[in-house]
């Protein structure tokens, strides 16, 4: 398959993640997201974007790499909401 086809299914992809992403936030934004949620959320959308860009344009290996990341950032997010609760 054409790596164009995918990134252009990928590009859809992530138009309807942010949108759901949007929306999820609006209507829970009052009692359950705090301030440092976006920015884990926020760090972890910067390397899902980056982590294509890598796999499509430059190398495929980088992008695996950089994909690690973004669960890794979400985790980290949840493990100082946890202890931040306590």
């Amino acid at each position: 398959m054409n790596q164009w086809v995918i990134f252009v299914f990928g590009v859809f992809s992530l138009f309807f993640l942010i949108g759901g992403v949007t929306l999820t936030l609006k209507e829970f934004r009052l009692k359950h997201f705090r301030p440092s949620d976006y920015f884990f959320l926020a760090s972890a959308l910067v390397a899902f974007l980056f982590a294509n860009y890598l796999w499509f344009f430059v190398k495929p290996e980088y992008g695996i790499f950089v994909g690690i990341w973004v669960p890794s950032n979400l985790i980290l997010g949840l493990y100082f909401r946890f202890i931040s609760s306590q």
